[in-house]
């Protein structure tokens, strides 16, 4: 079992190696800021570059790509040595703003590319990540932990964003799917960050985007928010592999964190 000599602490992870996807900007970035302030050694993997002035060391990584994400580990090896903590947060923003799923414009062949985009970033990268991360962690037969960026709109429909709902669903299943091939017992544990909505680069670029958000009266939080809850999650001894945390801001503006459980057994 993985040891967490600190409840509620993050020095398990102190002077380990961690490898954050798309953490360039946004939760990413908080996360890796966090990870750092709490003495992890932080790897970057993105299609841009981290602003220098933190010093995070980076590659550049297209994460619809398998070869580059190995790419990624090696990189992350190469600089730190055995990888503990391997957080699959890259991801686009959902497909509102072109109306309703079989509304015309949605109907358009074009859209078809778009749409194959979110499922191959937000849903395929996430497995193929957690596959060369977990890879990695049996051939170093040592304990580490996987942590998948979903959402709460994995555990809610989104109409006006079936695509990117399928595929935070996705991971979420996927997640706990795995965990439980794993077992509670198992040295590397896998666990699912799912936040509401929250204020990043990929919504605040979205003028339309946001002012829907508003109008239906949504709720925002900050990358810092997640980066708090992230800490939380792989700090936990208490949870059991596969566990997925739900982040949203109550109606008193306070945070709110909570682990539901789920259903588990075999189907077949």
């Amino acid at each position: 079992r993985f040891s967490f000599p600190q409840h509620g602490s993050m020095q398990a992870f102190k002077g380990k190696a961690a490898v954050v996807t798309g953490g360039a900007q946004g939760i990413g970035r908080a996360v890796a800021l966090m990870l750092k302030r709490n003495g992890v050694n932080v790897f970057v993997g993105d299609m841009k570059d981290p602003p220098k002035e933190e010093k995070i060391p980076s590659a550049r990584c297209d994460m619809r790509k398998f070869d580059q994400i190995q790419g990624l580990m090696k990189c992350a090896e190469d600089e730190f040595g055995p990888i503990s903590l391997w957080i699959n947060n890259a991801g686009v923003e959902f497909e509102s703003g072109l109306g309703r799923p079989f509304g015309k414009k949605m109907m358009d062949d074009d859209k078809r590319e778009m749409l194959k985009d979110i499922v191959d970033i937000n849903l395929t990268s996430v497995i193929d990540g957690t596959r060369v991360a977990v890879k990695h962690m049996q051939g170093h037969m040592q304990g580490g932990t996987v942590v998948n960026v979903a959402s709460m709109g994995g555990f809610f429909p989104m109409e006006a964003a079936p695509v990117y709902s399928a595929t935070k669903a996705g991971v979420i299943q996927y997640t706990r799917s795995c965990a439980q091939s794993l077992g509670d017992d198992s040295t590397i544990r896998l666990l699912g960050m799912c936040p509401y909505f929250v204020t990043t680069p990929l919504l605040t670029t979205k003028p339309k985007v946001m002012e829907g958000l508003k109008m239906v009266g949504a709720t925002m939080m900050e990358a810092d928010d997640i980066a708090a809850a992230m800490e939380e999650l792989v700090s936990r001894d208490d949870l059991s592999n596969g566990s997925c945390m739900q982040v949203y801001m109550k109606k008193d503006g306070s945070i709110s964190r909570k682990v539901p459980d789920w259903p588990r057994g075999v189907m077949f």
